[in-house]
């Protein structure tokens, strides 16, 4: 997908010792990667740590997802959870946390669709679990969009909760969804 049309916007707590933050692109020189990153105050984390924690708990769709067995590279992983958006949400936020369900790192990829045929965008997520819960917005305006997470740990040492809610103001859901056909039939 489009970074420019769809850009995805995310906080991500980090654990008190050694931050690392790693972005990267499986893409061809054509399609770089623009990311900028804001070290927020200590006040200002706080408020956002504060803001996170109550969508959170408070989103309209939340779930626990599963590791499952991994039989080598490649595999599939655990479970899989769909989250059809609502076509009034312009913007959607997705939260990504084990503190409530295991405490340990959490290794997901997220994708984000629309329609049957349109590319996905692809999130391939590695934090700390409990101690670095995973935040990000992204645009989601018309309708036919959908949210999918599959876990890629083990059964053991797999499981966390993922919740989507609206951002911001939410839309009347007019903007044009996917259009099949010609129109013409």
């Amino acid at each position: 997908m489009d970074g420019l049309a769809f850009p995805i916007k995310a906080t991500l707590q980090f654990k008190k010792l050694s931050p690392v933050l790693k972005v990267s692109t499986n893409g061809a020189y054509e399609f770089p990667l623009e990311c900028g990153v804001f070290v927020p105050s200590p006040d200002e984390s706080k408020t956002i740590g504060q803001i996170t924690e109550n969508m959170f708990y408070t989103a309209p769709m939340k779930d626990r997802v599963q590791g499952g067995m991994n039989y080598g590279k490649g595999s599939s992983g655990g479970a899989i959870r769909d989250f059809d958006i609502d076509p009034t949400w312009d913007k959607t936020q997705i939260m990504v946390w084990s503190k409530d369900a295991g405490k340990k790192s959490f290794k997901t990829n997220i994708e984000i669709l629309q329609g049957p045929n349109n590319q996905k965008q692809h999130l391939n997520l590695r934090c700390g679990g409990s101690t670095q819960p995973y935040h990000a917005v992204i645009n989601t305006p018309g309708a036919g969009w959908k949210i999918r997470c599959n876990s890629k740990k083990f059964l053991e040492d797999g499981l966390f909760e993922i919740a989507v809610a609206p951002y911001g103001e939410v839309g009347d859901g007019s903007s044009p969804g996917v259009l099949l056909g010609s129109g013409g039939f």
